[in-house]
């Protein structure tokens, strides 16, 4: 397999601009994400735009996204590079009082060891599980901080 192609979705009853703010606040990711996932800030820009983060899945290769694209309360994409390159895109769409909250992935898997892994283990099921799993923390993180 050389590509890695996954779309996470869920309606959250929360604004856009609260999801927002979580979602473009990478400097909190390590407090919420998955413990599961070793993230690290190596650039951070006022306009979110070139800031990058490195991301490491517990037993895995690294890679890095950098913010490419920042439209407030309603996308941020994403350019992956190292084992991986591609767009990752956050998408919210608000309407009556809950926000539909996207995560998408197109990617080609430029590591020869992931391609050859990826023959043995399901990496696109692997990845969507791991996001399903940041979309239930991002909910519980917008629960407490609206019980704050």
């Amino acid at each position: 397999m050389n590509q890695l192609s996954s779309k996470n979705k869920t309606t959250l009853p929360f604004s856009s601009s609260g999801i927002w703010n979580i979602i473009t606040d990478i400097n909190s990711y390590p407090e919420w994400w998955p413990t599961s996932v070793k993230i690290k800030v190596l650039d951070l820009s006022d306009n979110l735009i070139g800031s990058v983060i490195r991301i490491k899945p517990y037993g895995g290769l690294g890679f890095n996204c950098e913010i490419s694209e920042a439209v407030e309360n309603k996308r941020l994409i994403l350019k992956y590079s190292g084992i991986y390159s591609g767009t990752g895109i956050w998408n919210i769409i608000e309407g009556s009082g809950m926000s539909t909250v996207t995560y998408e992935i197109n990617l080609k898997i430029e590591s020869l060891f992931i391609r050859m892994l990826s023959v043995f283990l399901p990496i696109d099921k692997i990845h969507f599980n791991l996001m399903n799993d940041v979309l239930s923390a991002l909910q519980n993180r917008l629960k407490n901080r609206t019980l704050k």
